[in-house]
């Protein structure tokens, strides 16, 4: 298995036709039906389902699964050959950064902005996601940093905790009642329909603050990333208990309001111990190492 029939198998699943992925690869059809056929003989399963003589493909579960790690393995291919012709007078390449949806992500964004300006060569990529996701990713080495959200165990990370604080808080509609509140208490949310953060049940994220376990509260659902929170607040679905967003409350249909007592939570900027950072990510690095000491 090779990158190039990696690629040559991407293609057919973004066009969906032989003839196509064939015309944008600027090979034959049977070329590249065959490179299709012997990737699946390597693998023992059936990536596409045909119709049409053969010519129209829809992708199997196997083949939807399949296609997730060729797409992560073509661009770590890509981003190894990339960093292989950067010299380290002239420092470029592309850095990853899976992150967390919080406010400790605007240091990191200035210092991302700092190296852009410095080295023009550097593109950075952030892929948003929650703790758990994060991890993996940089496991899996999808992505060179995570930003992480304490406490999270560390175990195997490098790591460099970021000066900035989040702030635990519940984000209610404007025309809700909580919104008459200054802060808000474990017994306000009584009777109140709550969504909380994807893994803080398991986690029992919030057991110290509501001096008891999380079944405490009235939890109707769950949200990883706060954009989608945001819409199921406004449609009346629950309140969101999370990390609050300042951009977000800027009297709009939706407000914060901060817990209490308070509950302030730290973010770290995570990287593997044992491998190796390319040299945009070491300038990175290097430049938020400056920012935090500074801080």
């Amino acid at each position: 298995m090779d990158t190039k029939t990696l690629r040559y198998f991407l293609t057919a699943c973004e066009h969906g036709s032989i003839a196509e992925a064939a015309t944008a690869s600027g090979v034959s059809q049977s070329k590249l039906s065959r490179q299709v056929q012997a990737l699946e003989g390597e693998l023992g399963v059936a990536l596409f389902v045909r119709g049409n003589r053969g010519r129209q493909l829809s992708l199997t579960r196997d083949g939807q699964r399949f296609r997730r790690r060729a797409q992560e393995i073509v661009m770590m291919a890509e981003r190894a050959e990339r960093e292989l012709l950067s010299s380290a007078d002239d420092v470029a390449g592309d850095v990853y950064i899976g992150a967390a949806e919080c406010e400790a992500m605007s240091d990191v964004c200035r210092v991302m902005a700092t190296v852009r300006e410095r080295c023009p060569r550097t593109m950075f990529h952030v892929r948003s996601g929650n703790g758990p996701d994060a991890m993996e990713w940089l496991r899996q080495g999808v992505v060179d940093f995570a930003v992480l959200i304490e406490p999270v165990d560390l175990t195997g990370f490098n790591h460099l905790q970021l000066p900035v604080r989040d702030r635990q808080s519940v984000m209610v509609r404007r025309d809700h009642p909580l919104a008459a509140l200054e802060s808000v208490k474990p017994e306000d949310l009584a009777g109140f329909p709550i969504i909380v953060p994807s893994g803080s049940l398991v986690r029992n994220e919030f057991s110290g603050w509501l001096g008891g376990r999380m079944e405490r509260l009235n939890v109707v659902g769950t949200s990883n990333l706060i954009q989608n929170a945001v819409m199921m607040v406004k449609a009346g679905y629950g309140c969101f208990i999370g990390l609050e967003d300042s951009l977000l409350d800027v009297g709009g249909e939706i407000c914060f309001r901060p817990l209490s007592p308070r509950i302030d939570v730290r973010a770290s900027l995570a990287w593997m111990e044992d491998r190796p950072l390319s040299l945009a990510s070491e300038t990175f690095l290097a430049a938020m190492r400056r920012s935090v000491d500074l801080a």
